[in-house]
């Protein structure tokens, strides 16, 4: 959300988004972190996912038997 705003305020002020200033530079490292939050999550998710899926088919397989 920030870099959302960063990139505004670099419009407004009638610079390019594509010039390197400082502004851009910190939009970039906030668009890598937010991508990295992703990634961390989704693998946590994931990851809870499967132990829940794998649990089901253990109690599953016990009553089967």
């Amino acid at each position: 959300m920030v870099s959302i705003i960063l990139i505004g305020i670099q419009t407004a002020l009638g610079r390019t988004v594509f010039e390197l200033s400082p502004i851009p530079i910190l939009t970039g490292w906030l668009l890598f972190l937010w991508l990295g939050s992703v990634v961390v999550a989704s693998v946590f998710f994931i990851r809870d996912k499967s132990q829940a899926n794998l649990q089901i088919n253990h109690v599953q397989t016990e009553k089967v038997e």
